[in-house]
């Protein structure tokens, strides 16, 4: 089966339930696309995605060796020479031969990056990122999309501080008075200094900050509702919250292009297996909105930059889905841009799950390639098949085939072709969830 490069620019929707294989489908594409020297970011719920570092041809049982445990009767060690010789026999099985998978990984660099953690490579999510090189030129060239900006941002930071809505209202309202205040006089809004900066303003106004919409800023926030969200924001500059502005300062270049220029393809893993859905929600909102922002910089193209892949959009389903088609999700607004206006600047989204119940469909009706695995329940079916129909779809010839597909075996459909059914290869890489101290030998090991 084949997908044309070109069509990864129409994004990729994979649906299955658990033990489907759309994990392992999701890592062969990134896999495949990385060799056409195509990179990507992406979003890691599980510790699986991560495991894509484990490049390796299975001839050396020493790789092995620190990602696999004692079972049973077995030892470490037994444990080790049994997973390289079932890698490397399906490697062949494939058509992958040892010097195939070395060159490939001498060509594809694989790093796991972890906010709020010292397990992975530390990343540092700042409240807010970099403004516009230009605000005032932004502002008044194109005052819709600097207001958005403005919107999104102050959405995003106060979507963290756990207000009730009439207070979240207020705080975000204030929040895009006090960044349109700070951008044009060049203020630094990043890491710790820029929150601390929100609460100074909170606690005690200095930045003439009159109105807000039509009323006075005495009107618009009492003076309790003021402590009330100096109090909220203070929570983010202590204890375990306040860490996650400390690390490498992430952007989108230094995540892809420092590798970019020594030759190397860059898949760049954003391990959050560790954080609470609120944490992982702010990092891929923060991650899709500093791509859009990356992406308007650049030229148009007919062909991919980059992917950005997430490994389950619906997250934990419900209220804590990531795209959401009922409940509010801070995001959601971010991820819409990229679907809608990735193609023209050549970044493609992938996006996977195993609760097609729990996304907006309409959203993803950006999606043109469909890959489904086995569906397990009539309601599971139902809603992939009301969802296809939201994304005008046709779904009838393939969802005859969901309830008998085997793991690893998908229906699939491209732009301009009917649905066929395929079977994922092997991977490269050793696929298994690490935890946290697999990651820290994998750092190790990279350093």
């Amino acid at each position: 089966f084949t997908l044309d490069e070109h069509d990864l620019l129409t994004h990729v929707f994979i649906c299955g339930v658990t033990g489907a294989g759309k994990t392992v489908l999701g890592k062969a594409v990134l896999e495949e696309a990385a060799l056409k020297a195509i990179p990507a970011i992406a979003i890691d719920l599980k510790g699986d995605i991560s495991a894509l570092a484990l490049m390796m041809t299975g001839e050396d049982i020493g790789e092995v060796l620190p990602f696999v445990h004692p079972e049973r009767s077995k030892t470490q060690e037994e444990m080790a020479a049994q997973v390289a010789e079932e890698h490397k026999c399906n490697l062949n099985k494939w058509g992958f031969n040892s010097e195939f998978v070395r060159e490939a990984k001498k060509n594809i660099a694989v790093n796991v990056f972890t906010p709020r953690s010292n397990d992975g490579f530390r990343l540092s999510l700042s409240a807010f990122p970099e403004p516009p090189e230009n605000p005032e030129k932004m502002s008044q060239s194109d005052p819709d999309a600097y207001d958005l900006l403005l919107e999104f941002l102050a959405q995003q930071f106060v979507a963290r501080l756990q207000l009730d809505s009439k207070r979240m209202n207020k705080a975000r309202g204030y929040v895009f008075e006090i960044l349109k205040a700070c951008f044009p006089r060049k203020i630094p809004m990043q890491g710790y200094d820029g929150v601390k900066r929100i609460l100074d303003e909170f606690n005690s106004p200095h930045l003439g900050i009159d109105k807000i919409g039509m009323l006075d800023t005495s009107a618009y926030i009492s003076a309790s509702d003021r402590e009330h969200l100096a109090n909220a924001v203070n929570g983010l500059l202590t204890g375990a919250r306040r860490r996650m502005y400390e690390g490498w300062p992430v952007s989108i270049e230094g995540l892809i292009g420092s590798q970019a220029k020594s030759g190397k393809t860059p898949i760049s893993v954003i391990n959050v297996a560790h954080l609470e859905f609120r944490e992982q929600a702010y990092v891929v909102g923060y991650l899709a909105h500093l791509i859009s922002f990356w992406m308007r910089k650049l030229p148009g193209t007919y062909q991919p930059r980059l992917i950005f892949y997430i490994d389950e959009i619906a997250g934990g389903g419900g209220k804590e889905a990531f795209f959401p088609s009922v409940a509010i999700s801070p995001c959601k607004p971010a991820l819409n841009r990229l679907l809608r206006q990735g193609r023209a600047y050549g970044v493609s989204c992938i996006f996977a799950t195993q609760n097609p119940g729990d996304i907006d469909y309409k959203g993803l009706s950006n999606c043109d390639t469909w890959m489904v695995g086995r569906l397990r329940t009539d309601r599971d079916r139902l809603k992939i098949k009301q969802g296809a129909a939201d994304a005008e779809i046709e779904f009838e010839s393939a969802s005859a085939y969901l309830p008998s597909l085997r793991p690893g075996q998908f229906v699939v459909r491209k732009p301009g072709t009917a649905w066929q059914i395929i079977e994922e290869r092997w991977l490269l890489s050793l696929h298994r969830p690490l935890s946290a101290a697999e990651l820290r030998e994998l750092k190790t090991a990279y350093e």
